[in-house]
């Protein structure tokens, strides 16, 4: 099934938990722009509706937020029937188009879990859990030591760092990028470069690193020819003892 978009939002957020993609509370009061409170307002009016069946589509759990330091906050781990209940109440103009896509990223996980490996799967939820205790720590961490509002913008880099032979990650790491760092790959870096009104350079700095690649180029060029002569020396050589 082809990906749905959506204009202004965020892609829907799931989670696999004991084989089941799931949402939370939290994450659909985001993305469909409501109010967390009103989120498990509805969610509390289903449940009381419900049989106890049926129940098990909203697990209650907590969170925390940087502001409110290690205070637990109520949420909702919501199953596919869960959150189909829950959004049945959802109205507005866009609301059918956002509930197509959360629905959409159901399907294309759920059929994932049934093509994939079972053994790939729980590594796959090993290595998701741990990279989020990563992210919500550096996260966290950012927040409390930067000065102002800077961390709003700030971007994340995260990294499994997988020794080769491991069985699991030796040290799983996450940093913030600074505002004038970037990531790409040395392909896509001209284009970078090249794009109107793309990446902020100095000519300071364009001037670095045309010096760069050009001191890199005269030494490659260097080994080559020296390499090209030893070799027609020994070759030559070779020719010369030869009986």
């Amino acid at each position: 099934m082809a990906q749905l978009a959506t204009i202004g939002a965020p892609a829907p957020v799931l989670a696999v938990v004991n084989g089941v993609p799931t949402t939370t509370s939290t994450d659909v009061a985001r993305y469909f722009g409501k109010q967390h409170q009103d989120v498990l307002r509805a969610i509390d009016n289903l449940r009381a509706q419900l049989p106890p069946e049926p129940l098990r589509n909203f697990a209650e759990g907590s969170y925390t937020l940087p502001a409110t330091g290690d205070q637990q906050h109520k949420l909702y781990r919501l199953t596919r029937d869960g959150f189909t209940l829950l959004a049945m109440g959802f109205t507005g103009k866009r609301a059918l188009q956002f509930k197509l896509a959360y629905i959409d990223a159901f399907n294309r996980m759920e059929q994932a879990l049934h093509t994939a490996d079972p053994e790939r799967v729980k590594l796959a939820q090993s290595l998701a859990a741990e990279v989020a205790a990563v992210a919500s720590r550096t996260v966290f961490e950012a927040v409390l030591s930067g000065s102002g509002e800077w961390w709003r913008f700030s971007r994340y880099l995260f990294s499994l760092h997988w020794e080769p032979g491991q069985a699991k990650p030796t040290k799983s790491w996450a940093q913030a990028i600074q505002d004038d760092d970037m990531v790409t790959s040395m392909r896509e870096l001209p284009a970078r470069i090249l794009e109107p009104g793309g990446m902020l350079v100095s000519d300071a700095e364009l001037a670095n690193l045309a010096a760069a690649c050009n001191q890199k180029l005269a030494r490659r060029f260097q080994t080559k020819t020296t390499d090209s002569a030893q070799l027609t020396g020994a070759g030559s050589y070779r020719k010369e003892v030869a009986p």
